[in-house]
């Protein structure tokens, strides 16, 4: 009896293994190309559903991603009045709704800024103009040779690092970069 019950439990089990491997246990089946489909699918869903955190520290990217968008930069542009208005124009972006992780980061990014003006206003005889701010930093990456090019290089070192910590305060929040920086 004990064999006979053994041999049927086996028998279901089989069965059941079969119609699942034709019926692909209840799933269709699916293409790579479907799953492309799909995950930009999920992202949109993820969007829609992400955190107000997340929408704030987004909102407040693609705000400053615009601040430098809208500069109208030519060769004879004020140095010291490009910087000014990045720095006013950085404080105005409201970081209100963001955690207190991002708010702390952007406002060092904005300090970061604030030390590049008050370089900008100190050599402001050396470099009046985008054109000759220009050339300071294009030598960016070069072993800095004079006193005001060392200040300069440092600036940017810290503009770098600082956005760098608000990009990845943003990533914590599945942010991707392309999302607030579409030149990415």
């Amino acid at each position: 009896m004990k064999k006979q019950r053994l041999i049927r439990i086996m028998a279901s089990i089989v069965v059941l293994l079969c119609l699942a491997t034709f019926s692909g246990c209840g799933h269709e089946s699916v293409s790579l190309a479907d799953n492309v489909d799909s995950e930009r699918h999920d992202d949109k869903i993820d969007r829609k559903y992400r955190s107000p955190e997340a929408k704030a520290i987004l909102s407040a990217l693609q705000a400053d991603n615009q601040i430098s968008s809208k500069l109208n930069l030519t060769e004879n542009t004020k140095t010291e009045a490009m910087i000014e208005y990045l720095v006013v124009s950085m404080k105005d972006v409201d970081v209100s709704e963001c955690p207190a992780k991002f708010c702390n980061a952007y406002s060092e990014h904005i300090a970061a800024w604030q030390r590049v003006l008050r370089i900008v206003h100190e050599y402001s005889d050396d470099i009046p103009t985008v054109q000759e701010w220009l050339k300071v930093t294009a030598l960016h990456g070069t072993e800095p040779r004079t006193d005001l090019e060392r200040e300069v290089f440092a600036a940017f070192d810290d503009v770098d690092s600082t956005f760098e910590i608000c990009k990845s305060i943003a990533a914590e929040y599945d942010i991707k970069r392309s999302e607030f920086d579409p030149k990415d």
